[in-house]
């Protein structure tokens, strides 16, 4: 039990700039068993500051009091993730790795960023507008899932940055154990909620082998990118299927 609550510890310092009881150890492979658990603490955060901003000032104001937020209490890690990812697949082949460890944001990172802010906005806003607080909720714990089966299922491109830490060391136990987190987080959205977990599983598995073949192996930066694109998937199913399609 002791390890257990340690390794949640040790998620949610890493994935999030929230006190953690002796500030967090060393990350482990095995505390990616709670990085959907972490994610579901965050889908908390959004969605009740969404909900409380969405009746005062209505959906826009709180889509951005959302992304606001995200940004707050992650750091922006993993959208950095995502920019640096951009970036490097529209480098060549053979300096790929090399763009992405620079800290320097390229044009098309940054462009790509703000589209990703903008979508992501557009269905917060709309989902907002419909009272769809339960993909608000789901969309970090699928995100930080997507994290840990990228974690999974990869190999590590280089041996520096914090990818090494995770990539080819995740356990069956640990992968299960999310697994079964995710699920039951998706469970509270019912069939809406089981759909875009499956969207956000399919998802990362096909951008997880390309990434794999594009840089020989795969990096911190591309576990945020994965991150990033299936909590966004998640929240275009809801804003897709019907709203009283998602409960039981």
């Amino acid at each position: 039990m002791v390890n257990r609550v340690g390794g949640f510890w040790t998620a949610l310092a890493f994935l999030t700039r929230l006190p953690v009881p002796g500030g967090g150890k060393r990350l482990t492979p095995t505390a990616t068993a709670f990085f959907p658990l972490v994610g579901a603490l965050l889908g908390v955060f959004y969605a009740v500051a969404g909900r409380g901003v969405d009746r005062w000032a209505g959906s826009g104001p709180a889509a951005a009091v959302v992304l606001l937020l995200s940004f707050w209490l992650t750091g922006g890690l993993h959208l950095d993730g995502f920019a640096d990812t951009v970036d490097g697949l529209h480098a060549p082949p053979h300096r790929s790795l090399e763009v992405m460890r620079d800290s320097r944001m390229g044009a098309l990172g940054g462009a790509g960023l703000v589209l990703l802010l903008l979508l992501q906005y557009s269905l917060l806003a709309r989902l907002l507008g419909r009272g769809e607080w339960e993909a608000i909720f789901l969309a970090p714990v699928v995100a930080r899932l997507a994290m840990a089966q990228g974690a999974f299922l990869g190999s590590e491109a280089r041996r520096d940055g914090l990818g090494r830490l995770l990539l080819a060391k995740v356990g069956g136990g640990s992968i299960v154990t999310a697994a079964v987190f995710g699920v039951l987080a998706a469970a509270t959205a019912a069939y809406t909620g089981l759909v875009a977990l499956v969207v956000g599983a399919v998802s990362t598995y096909l951008w997880g082998r390309s990434l794999q073949r594009r840089f020989g192996g795969l990096t911190g930066d591309n576990l945020g990118f994965l991150g990033e694109t299936a909590g966004t998937l998640v929240l275009a199913v809801f804003a897709v299927l019907p709203g009283g399609w998602g409960r039981w």
